[in-house]
């Protein structure tokens, strides 16, 4: 074809995806009062990973892994940290997107 030009494709980027994943050094610096950015934090706040996984960090010094999806419209926590890695953390919320896509609820 006469005038035709060959673009490019660039990737799109997800605007509401983190910027970085979570990394195990990432975890161990949140402290509860203290975000990660050093902005004082009365209420727990929570750290994004991906696909709907994050670890709430409590006022009282507890992080919950926690993962995201509308199943009776409540975030379901997955379970503490350290006692679960990373890791385990993420193959879980994979094991949870599989049943939460086949309709059934990925916790009791």
């Amino acid at each position: 074809m006469l005038g035709a030009s060959i673009v490019k494709s660039e990737k799109i980027r997800n605007p509401y995806a983190p910027k970085t994943t979570l990394t195990t050094e990432i975890i161990e610096d949140a402290r509860p009062g203290i975000d990660l950015k050093g902005n004082p934090r009365d209420k727990a706040y929570k750290i994004w990973d991906s696909r709907g996984l994050f670890l709430l960090v409590a006022p009282s010094g507890g992080k919950w892994w926690r993962f995201k999806y509308r199943y009776g419209g409540r975030d379901k926590r997955l379970c503490a940290y350290p006692f679960v890695s990373l890791a385990e953390a993420r193959t879980n919320r994979d094991a949870c997107r599989d049943l939460v896509a086949r309709a059934v609820n990925g916790f009791n």
